[in-house]
């Protein structure tokens, strides 16, 4: 697979959300951190590589996910409790996948009947016809 920047597998990613049997959730917490994110310096390049700026990401990202409000976020994820909001998110739409860029996700490799991968590992898997030409 060729390597490209992480900002064009996410765009790729948000755009199976209208894919047939795809869906994204995010906790409210989690659309937080995301702008948070996205707001710093380090994604400026990728973004512009695809032409996009940081609130047109956000955007797009709003525009395909389904807001997930679990009542409970257990403590699951070893090393970082912000990311028990992904997994609680997760299971509150009964998700088979996960996708993430984060490494403590993504060492765990799976949780309730979960499989975390990341973005490029996510294409590989879902095998959408054309996705691997684009990432």
């Amino acid at each position: 697979m060729v390597s490209r920047p992480a900002a064009q597998r996410t765009r790729l990613i948000l755009t199976m959300g209208g894919h047939p049997g795809t869906s994204a959730a995010r906790r409210p917490a989690l659309l937080e951190e995301l702008a948070d994110v996205l707001g710093r310096a380090y994604p400026t390049k990728p973004l512009a590589v695809i032409g996009r700026s940081a609130r047109e990401m956000l955007a797009d990202h709003i525009a395909v996910i389904e807001i997930a409000l679990p009542i409970d976020v257990p403590r699951v994820v070893p090393n970082d409790a912000d990311d028990d909001h992904v997994i609680a998110a997760a299971v509150a739409v009964h998700a088979t996948l996960s996708i993430s860029g984060d490494s403590h996700l993504l060492t765990m490799g799976g949780l309730q009947g979960i499989d975390i991968l990341s973005a490029a590992m996510a294409v590989e898997q879902i095998g959408i016809e054309g996705a691997r030409s684009k990432i």
